[in-house]
C-alpha cells in the first residue's frame, strides 16, 4: 500500500531556487481576508524564458506563490477579485509577510 502524506511548506524566500512571495489579502474598510483572491506571480526577468504560477488566497486570506527561479529573478505579482480593483507589484526578490488590502 502506497501512503500519500500532505507536505505543508511554510517557508518563504528563495530555497532550492523557488521564488515564493507570500502573504494575506484583506478587505481594505475593515481588515477583514478576502477568500479565494486569484493571485498570479509572473516572470519578469530570471532563467527561464516565460513562468507563471497561479494560487488562490484561503478563507484566512492567506497565499502563497512560487516560480522555479533563483533569487536574481524578478516578478510581478497580480491580485483579482470580481467586484474589487485588482493589484499589481513588482518584486525583485523573494518575500514574505505582506499584506494587501483591496477595496470594491
Amino acid at each position: 500500500m502506497i501512503r500519500i502524506a500532505p507536505i505543508v511548506v511554510l517557508l518563504a524566500g528563495c530555497m532550492d531556487g523557488f521564488f515564493v512571495i507570500s502573504g494575506r489579502v484583506t478587505r481594505c474598510a475593515d481588515d477583514q481576508p478576502l477568500v479565494g483572491v486569484k493571485v498570479e506571480l509572473i516572470l519578469k526577468s530570471g532563467v527561464s524564458a516565460d513562468e507563471t504560477s497561479v494560487a488562490y488566497s484561503d478563507p484566512d486570506g492567506t497565499f502563497s506563490v512560487a516560480l522555479d527561479e533563483p533569487p536574481s529573478a524578478s516578478a510581478r505579482l497580480v491580485l483579482e477579485k470580481p467586484g474589487y480593483a485588482g493589484q499589481e507589484q513588482d518584486y525583485s526578490q523573494a518575500s514574505t509577510s505582506q499584506v494587501f488590502c483591496m477595496t470594491p
